[in-house]
């Protein structure tokens, strides 16, 4: 059995679906040859009955043998089982036409023949049942003549054999089990035989498939590793840009910055090494954090207990702000303020420690302190002193140059402020430089939208506004976005960093395009960035953002807000689809002269922020079409929430919009300059202070 199981096990074959198909279509084969068969063997019988006078024997076995056969075709669900009673079937025609014609003389003929037919099953198991039933034919026929004798009336049926002996009937036992074996063994090569050519012909057919698709598939794969490329040179720039904005906020930071794990500190920056007198992060790493202060505090509490106090009361709040004693390499001493805050790096949170240098402060605040003391014994003097003027002149003196002495103390330590301050003013002004690399061109966007403008106003040296645009040519897409952080200034700064990382993992890496999922993960990944799920944590930094995705392919125009309205000027109304919950759709229109001023109202959500109900809902969408010409102005709130004009009063959404209805047909540069010019005159009536950054971004969309 050894060359069927070989083909035979078919499940462990990687064509075992096709081999079950082709053997299921061969018993279907076999089933309507074997129906010709059975009715062919059934009229056999008929015709046999006037010549051997069996015409009721004839007609009883073959219907009920019909009637088993149609029982097995039809009626019985498991084919293996139907296949095992068509066996039967067979031997039992083969016993009727014996029957008929009175003797066994005929079984061998009929026999070879039927189970010849058989083999067309290719299973060798349908021949047993068929051999088994002649087996024990031939055994109750040779029983009942050496039992009985002479059988009566069944003597017309069977010829009496009174002297058959055991060696006759072994010698037909032994040619129906080796026309038995040799039908099965038949069936097994042409079962085998049929397989092994099926699986030919399928490994045939797969090496043309794959030859036919392989150019194709060639084409794909250098195309799918062009975009590839593409988007790993664009992570790579965008991995760079974050990587030199840290670096610039951490390692050139004027103040000393070291990050701490579980096994001590794991990074610092210079003015780490320099304000402890290491010449080397390699040695200062190298060293146990405990050596880095005295053993004990001002307090007189152990150093190593007060630190770990001090780094818990920091996980628990978000942050920890404390003074504290260091020891430099020397082993002098100096006080520090230390500023601790869990953040995450590389998946794994740490410990960023800020470090500002109380030893100036210190001696500034005790030299103050003697100096006050001094001049209070010297107006103690000069008052005793005052009864004795003319005699005391020469001592007057002494007391004007030691005031003028106290006086140019006082100016040295006012110029070292100042220094100081140019320090801080260089860190941020290269910070600021880190930032206009990050945002996007005005000639990058006048690209895709050659009549756009850009007005950007720091109220600081550096924006917690900012934009962001990408084309996404493989999608025939533009994706705008205006963005305003929790604060301005370096806070602020820090957050549009993130905001713009967070936003080209999104949209480039992640392929997400529609302005509502957008927003939805930024949402959740400024909370889990700045773990503000916590409970305990007392961080609410988020931004407000709106994004417009022009869609070329729909030729449509989808937007989502967070708290940030979208402007649409139109010469014709705009018709819109909703998505979300629609209790939130606002739509206000301003209608001028000939053209049509659309505020498209965002969702009462910011991006991370306070933990809410209404901080957990998603955020919704607003599409419509891109079948006529228009202006679209995306905008923070600096501009509308600005104090000035005469009345000393905010400029509010009504002007901002009577403002754009008035200029948004003239040419975009003179937009900005007009724009600039009136936020530059509007706060002139406020001292000239800005209260906020100030961004607004304007661009002409045509449907071509």
């Amino acid at each position: 059995m050894n060359l069927e199981n070989k083909n035979l096990d078919t499940k462990s074959n990687k064509y075992y679906i096709e081999i079950e198909g082709y053997l299921a279509e061969v018993h279907a084969k076999a089933d309507k040859i074997i129906d010709r068969f059975i009715l062919g063997f059934f009229i056999f019988g008929l015709l046999l009955a006037p010549i051997y006078d069996t015409w009721t024997f004839s007609l009883a076995t073959g219907s009920l043998t019909v009637l088993m056969y149609a029982m097995a075709r039809f009626v019985v669900k498991n084919k293996f089982h139907a296949r095992m009673i068509i066996s039967l079937v067979f031997s039992i025609f083969m016993l009727q036409y014996i029957g008929q014609m009175h003797g066994m003389a005929e079984l061998h003929f009929l026999f070879f023949t039927n189970i010849t037919i058989l083999i067309i099953y290719q299973d060798w198991r349908v021949i047993a049942p068929y051999t088994l039933a002649a087996v024990v034919h031939h055994s109750v026929l040779a029983f009942f003549q050496w039992y009985f004798g002479d059988i009566g009336n069944l003597g017309q049926y069977f010829i009496s054999y009174s002297a058959i002996s055991f060696l006759q009937l072994g010698f037909h036992f032994g040619l129906v089990g080796f026309m038995g074996v040799i039908c099965g063994w038949w069936a097994i090569i042409l079962r085998n035989n049929s397989i092994t050519i099926l699986k030919s012909q399928l490994l045939a057919q797969e090496q043309t498939e794959i030859a036919l698709s392989s150019e194709e598939e060639i084409r794909q794969n250098l195309e799918e590793l062009h975009t590839i490329q593409e988007k790993l040179i664009a992570t790579q720039e965008e991995e760079r840009k974050s990587n030199e904005v840290f670096k610039a906020l951490f390692e050139y930071s004027t103040n000393p910055h070291l990050l701490f794990d579980k096994r001590g500190i794991i990074d610092c920056n210079n003015a780490t090494l320099n304000i402890l007198g290491y010449s080397s992060k390699n040695e200062l790493l190298k060293i146990h954090p405990a050596k880095l202060s005295p053993e004990k505090q001002k307090d007189g509490q152990l150093s190593s207990e007060k630190a770990m106090e001090m780094d818990k009361i920091a996980r628990e709040q978000g942050y920890h702000r404390f003074e504290w004693t260091h020891r430099k390499i020397d082993n002098t001493d100096f006080p520090v303020e230390v500023t601790i805050n869990p953040i995450k790096l590389d998946d794994k949170e740490v410990l960023l420690v800020v470090w500002n240098d109380l030893t100036e402060r210190k001696q500034a605040e005790k030299e103050i302190t003697n100096q006050n003391e001094r001049l209070l014994l010297k107006n103690k003097e000069i008052a005793e002193s005052h009864q004795k003027l003319i005699a005391s002149g020469e001592e007057i003196r002494q007391n004007m140059e030691e005031l003028v002495s106290t006086q140019e103390q006082l100016q040295a330590q006012y110029n070292l402020l100042n220094i100081k301050n140019k320090n801080i003013s260089d860190s941020i002004n290269y910070a600021k430089r880190i930032q206009n690399a990050l945002l996007p061109r005005l000639a990058e966007i006048q690209q895709i939208f050659p009549e756009s403008f850009i007005l950007f106003r720091p109220k600081d040296v550096i924006s917690g506004d900012f934009y962001w645009f990408a084309n996404k040519t493989d999608h025939n897409l533009q994706i705008l976005v205006a963005a305003d952080c929790t604060g301005h200034g370096v806070p602020g700064a820090f957050m549009s960093m993130l905001g713009s990382s967070l936003l080209s993992n999104i949209i480039h890496d992640r392929e997400i395009h529609e302005p509502n999922k957008i927003l939805d993960l930024l949402h959740s990944s400024v909370e889990e960035m700045l773990n503000q799920r916590k409970s305990d944590n007392t961080n609410r930094d988020g931004m407000d953002a709106t994004i417009c995705v022009i869609d070329r392919n729909q030729n449509q125009i989808h937007y989502a807000g967070a708290n940030n309205s979208l402007y649409v000027i139109s010469q014709n109304s705009l018709s819109f689809t909703f998505g979300g919950n629609e209790n939130t759709k606002q739509i206000v229109v301003t209608e001028a002269k000939n053209w049509i001023l659309t505020e498209l109202k965002a969702d009462k959500k910011p991006i991370g922020g306070r933990a809410s109900k209404q901080n957990d809902l998603a955020y919704n969408f607003q599409t419509f079409g891109l079948n006529q010409e228009l202006r679209l102005y995306l905008s923070s709130d600096g501009f509308i929430d600005q104090i000035g004009g005469e009345n000393r009063k905010k400029l509010m959404s009504k002007n901002f919009k009577q403002l754009l209805i008035e200029n948004h047909e003239k040419p975009y540069q003179a937009q900005r300059d007009i724009f600039n010019d009136f936020f530059e005159n509007w706060i002139s009536y406020f001292d000239n202070r800005q209260l906020d950054d100030v961004m607004l971004l304007g661009v002409k969309v045509t449907n071509s």
